[in-house]
């Protein structure tokens, strides 16, 4: 029988090698989709382990995933997966979001159940929001979406193993054009843009949410990207990523200065174990279907939501 260890802080005693894998098990996720890393490290702190303090819970879920996000930028970098420009503008914009968003929640979320509620309500309809954007009408009319997205994996299945890095790095994302209005980019010969200002101002509200309930925020980002730039999956991850990480740096921040407490044993376990599954999910993510990525994100959104706004026991 495996030897449990007692977490002093958080008052839990749990199995250091459940522990770790349940955390390779977030990490891939994180690093595969570009979100659903702090809501499944929620999840694990919730229900896998028990631990009774909120705002405690927060702040370790985001921890985890800015180490899984730090680790999948700089693999998405080197395959030129990420718009480095829309990942910024939507960290710029998220800065003052997620101090705004930290403050609230420990003050007027203190509690586990009231926490657990709203942390439900977002996911479940984050997770409805992914559904539609697999029906035929949504795939309609995002066709140069689904035209790049299809370029990129008929092109990963054709490649020779030897080929693959440099190959796909050279067909990987081009800035074209930047104005205070619009930035064009292009991805597998399939342009793109999006307004800067725009972006800032989404990334404001999708941190300042994020924080308050204590995840990346990849949860909001990947759907804001996909439906309304309009980007494929094969570069949502990494930029989501990017924008994920300066918005939880500056939550994080501010969780501590307000006098929030972290269980650093527990956390140095969870951290090996998320660098392990964040190695792997970009890597893995290269012979998904763009749909089976999709679909897998909203099923595990939608059972979580359920299941803590308390309709599904």
């Amino acid at each position: 029988m495996l030897k449990l260890m007692l977490f002093e802080l958080s008052g839990i005693e749990a199995n250091p090698i459940l522990i770790f894998l349940w955390a390779v098990v977030v990490g891939f996720v994180f690093s595969s989709v570009g979100a659903a890393g702090g809501i499944l490290a929620g999840v694990g702190h919730i229900s896998i382990l028990g631990i009774g303090n909120a705002n405690m819970i927060k702040v370790m879920n985001q921890l985890m995933v800015s180490l899984s996000s730090i680790i999948s930028i700089l693999n998405y970098v080197r395959m030129r997966r990420i718009v480095l420009t829309l990942g910024v503008f939507l960290g710029l914009g998220s800065v003052t979001g997620a101090i705004t968003g930290a403050w609230f929640s420990k003050n007027y979320l203190p509690t586990l159940g009231g926490y657990k509620f709203y942390f439900g309500l977002i996911v479940f309809i984050i997770a409805a929001r992914i559904f539609y954007e697999l029906t035929p009408r949504y795939v309609k009319a995002n066709k140069s979406t689904a035209s790049a997205s299809a370029r990129f994996e008929r092109h990963i299945r054709g490649l020779k193993h030897r080929e693959k890095g440099s190959d796909v790095k050279s067909h990987g994302v081009e800035t074209s054009s930047i104005s205070y209005d619009r930035v064009i980019f292009s991805f597998f010969s399939e342009e793109f843009s999006f307004n800067p200002l725009t972006t800032f101002c989404a990334g404001f509200v999708i941190a300042a949410i994020s924080a308050a309930i204590g995840v990346g925020g990849g949860f909001l980002y990947v759907p804001f990207l996909t439906s309304v730039v309009g980007l494929p999956m094969f570069i949502v991850a990494g930029t989501s990523a990017l924008a994920v990480i300066i918005s939880m740096l500056t939550s994080i921040i501010t969780y501590l200065h307000l006098g929030v407490i972290v269980d650093w044993p527990l956390l140095g376990i969870e951290l090996a174990g998320i660098a392990f599954g964040s190695v792997l999910g970009p890597k893995a993510s290269n012979y998904y279907k763009e749909r089976w990525l999709k679909a897998f994100l909203a099923i595990i959104l939608l059972l979580i939501g359920l299941r803590y706004m308390g309709i599904l026991d």
